[in-house]
């Protein structure tokens, strides 16, 4: 099977009066999130600090964009400014 696709189902018998079919449902293969762990700041001065993270599992999938995003306030993902760093794992 293939992570994140949608497979419908039905199960069916058979029997010398022919065959019988139950109800066709689905299920959606899981897919897995890369896991990301943010580093500590480090060399903090007024005007720098050296900021990381590191993909410690790609969830199955070639990681396209790796980087950082960083702001003066909460929800940084949504409200930040985003440095690409590269890609793949690490």
């Amino acid at each position: 099977m293939t992570l994140g696709v949608k497979y419908y189902v039905k199960a069916f018998a058979i029997n010398l009066q022919g065959t019988a079919f139950g109800k066709e449902t689905f299920f959606t293969t899981q897919v897995n999130f890369p896991i990301v762990r943010t580093t500590p700041a480090d060399e903090i001065t007024l005007n720098s600090a050296v900021l990381g993270g590191e993909v410690e599992d790609n969830g199955g999938f070639e990681v396209t964009e790796r980087g950082i995003y960083w702001a003066e306030i909460e929800n940084v993902a949504i409200n930040g400014n985003k440095i690409v760093l590269g890609n793949g794992n690490g």
